[in-house]
């Protein structure tokens, strides 16, 4: 039905190649060279493009443009966003439509003697190929930062990858402190406290590290920030493949040096459109090392069924492409993919 998208990596170039060609409609191609000697005498014919016996005399999309189009189909059951969208977890959405499904939702612990469904949080659990990912909006006011301080403790995450550009939060949505030595506090007797030990910046990201502690804990944990700087906010795309790779690496990187943390945490404004993308790249690298093969279109597709509202934009979809193939450009001189 979706045809061969799973491809070895030797030939992941080649096949680059011809997705960017344009795919031919069977109207546009003439059945024998005398129709194509007739064309080419007409002198008000446009002729874009000729290949070997076709003519093309209208922009027709390309075989990877088509490729996207196909994610519109589907064989599975309509996915359910209920939890979503109960009446006392609306404010807690900052899009009405990017919310997580109820399949594979993040779940709060009960608060003991709290009225309302305190387990709801916009987030999502991603099985990685490597690792597992959670995939959350960024909070909207004091509550929803505990809630996802709650989420960092309760699966005892490490890394936490910042997608939005700082400049767009609001005093009251900022989940860390802003100067090292600072301590934040949030729950409505201070459950949590949050403390910024250092801050490093790079060309690419800012790398924060922090140490956060329950009151019914006795111990600090430590958690790391990294806040991306090459995705303006009214951009669809980052600024490079480059940017975007090496962050991956140095995350992916340091979660395999604590094997014992739990899920990547990817946040954006709406939890879906930015931390698709990066998802997306980085089970795509990940597999790749793995296993030598590369399959854009099912990988794209799977983190679809994860989330709503993922990969609405064809550039991001061709995004991922170029990625793995600047990817792959930076080992030409070497035997093997590090």
């Amino acid at each position: 039905m979706f045809g061969e998208t799973d491809i070895e990596v030797s030939q992941f170039r080649e096949h680059y190649r011809k997705l960017n060609e344009p795919q031919l409609r069977e109207h546009q191609i003439p059945t024998n060279r005398s129709a194509f000697t007739a064309v080419l005498k007409r002198p008000s014919q446009k002729l874009h493009q000729v290949n070997n016996d076709t003519c093309i005399s209208e922009k027709v999309p390309t075989a990877m443009q088509a490729e996207y189009k196909r994610l519109e189909r589907t064989l599975e059951p309509r996915r359910t966003c209920n939890f979503a969208h109960k009446p006392e977890n609306l404010r807690k959405n900052r899009v009405e439509n990017a919310v997580p499904f109820d399949h594979c939702r993040i779940v709060l612990p009960v608060i003991i003697g709290s009225v309302n469904d305190s387990t709801y949080i916009n987030a999502s659990l991603i099985k990685g190929y490597f690792y597992p990912y959670i995939l959350a909006q960024d909070p909207l006011d004091a509550q929803t930062c505990y809630d996802f301080w709650c989420m960092i403790g309760e699966q005892n995450s490490r890394a936490v990858v910042m997608l939005s550009s700082e400049s767009e939060f609001m005093p009251a949505e900022k989940y860390w402190p802003s100067e090292v030595g600072c301590i934040k506090t949030f729950g409505r007797d201070g459950e949590v406290s949050i403390k910024l030990i250092g801050e490093e910046l790079f060309p690419t990201f800012a790398l924060r590290k922090f140490t956060y502690k329950f009151a019914k804990e006795k111990t600090y944990r430590e958690v790391i920030q990294y806040a991306y700087l090459c995705w303006p906010a009214d951009k669809v795309l980052p600024e490079s493949t480059e940017s975007i790779i090496d962050l991956i690496s140095r995350v992916l990187s340091l979660q395999s040096d604590h094997q014992e943390a739990g899920p990547i945490i990817l946040h954006s404004r709406d939890g879906s459109f930015k931390t698709g993308l990066y998802c997306c790249v980085s089970l795509l690298l990940e597999r790749l090392k793995a296993e030598n093969r590369i399959d854009v279109f099912q990988t794209v597709r799977s983190l679809q069924q994860k989330r709503p509202l993922m990969f609405t934009n064809f550039e991001q979809y061709a995004f991922c492409y170029k990625a793995v193939i600047d990817y792959l450009d930076t080992f030409n001189n070497k035997g093997t993919i590090d």
